[in-house]
């Protein structure tokens, strides 16, 4: 009886044993063919040739070239701009210092004329008070001080008037400012090479190889001169 017992239960192991194997052999065949199919649905990424990476490396470096020459020839046309803007202040504030230093030099030739004027007529007027015999009459004094008001009140008119014009030239001189400069200044946009085929080269590096597509990409932007 223990015999019989005995070979009984050596041939269930033995029958678990083959059925523990096929149950794991049918799981792994499971497993790859998950694997095959997840494989077709979920391709792996390419790996990133050298080749690529070599032709992406090359793009950013002509693009860089091409970025620093353009920087170049902005900031030259940038700085002539200015010079010119600044050449053309200069050149407006001379003619208006010009024209407040004629307008100084005209005042005091007309003030010189005035008074000459003046002069003239007070000589006029005691010569003929001498011929009628009453230079040494109170009617001389009287006359030389009406000739000295109006002599006055022209020096008066004139100040006045070359005063409008002096504040005339100062208002002018004050309103010429930088403005040209800084409206260069503020609408100062500079020209670059286009960069959308060198971008759309890097999402296809992020999208198309992965980890290894994303970190030269990240690289290559490194490098960029943007």
């Amino acid at each position: 009886m223990v015999q019989t017992f005995s070979g009984r239960s050596m041939g269930a192991r033995a029958l678990e044993a083959q059925q523990e194997y096929v149950r794991q052999e049918r799981e792994k065949r499971e497993q790859i063919e998950f694997e095959r199919q997840n494989a077709l649905i979920n391709p792996p990424p390419k790996k990133l040739s050298a080749e690529t990476s070599t032709m992406l490396q090359r793009g950013v470096g002509s693009y860089n070239q091409a970025a620093e020459a353009a920087r170049l020839a902005n900031e030259k046309r940038y700085q002539q701009m200015l010079g010119i803007a600044g050449q053309d202040y200069q050149r407006t504030a001379g003619i208006d210092q010009s024209m407040l230093n004629l307008a100084g030099t005209t005042t005091g030739q007309r003030e010189a004329d005035i008074r000459s004027e003046y002069a003239g007529q007070s000589s006029n007027i005691m010569q003929s008070l001498a011929r009628l015999g009453m230079g040494n009459t109170t009617v001389a004094p009287t006359m030389q001080m009406g000739v000295k008001r109006e002599e006055q009140s022209a020096l008066n008119r004139l100040a006045d008037e070359m005063l409008g014009t002096r504040l005339g030239i100062m208002g002018t001189m004050a309103g010429r400012n930088r403005g040209t400069e800084l409206g260069i200044m503020e609408r100062k946009t500079d020209a670059y090479p286009d960069q959308s085929a060198l971008m759309e080269a890097f999402k296809s590096l992020g999208s198309g190889y992965g980890e290894s597509g994303t970190a030269a990409m990240a690289n290559m932007l490194s490098q960029m001169k943007f």
